[in-house]
């Protein structure tokens, strides 16, 4: 619900678009999340790509990891997504 109303996948291909790193992009758009009103926003994961294919994965939980496998790998990688703190308000 909230990655739908903010906006969120848009927010990190907008941040691309400024120069950002995929790292300062999905930071960025979950530091975004703060500036919301209402009293809904509590958890966020986003997996996101670089123009490249390069992964990376963003949450507001702490030692949270994400799959991924291209096609010329053999196996998947499990990788921690990057904690980003955003406010809870959960009523």
């Amino acid at each position: 619900e909230m990655a739908i109303r903010a906006a969120t996948a848009h927010s990190v291909i907008f941040y691309l678009k400024t120069g950002m790193s995929l790292e300062e992009a999905g930071i960025q758009a979950m530091q975004d999340l703060n500036d919301l009103g209402g009293k809904y926003v509590s958890v966020m994961n986003i997996v996101a790509l670089d123009k490249d294919g390069t992964p990376a994965g963003f949450t507001s939980m702490e030692d949270r990891t994400y799959i991924y496998q291209t096609d010329d790998m053999a196996d998947y990688v499990e990788a921690p997504r990057t904690y980003v703190e955003i406010q809870k308000r959960w009523n």
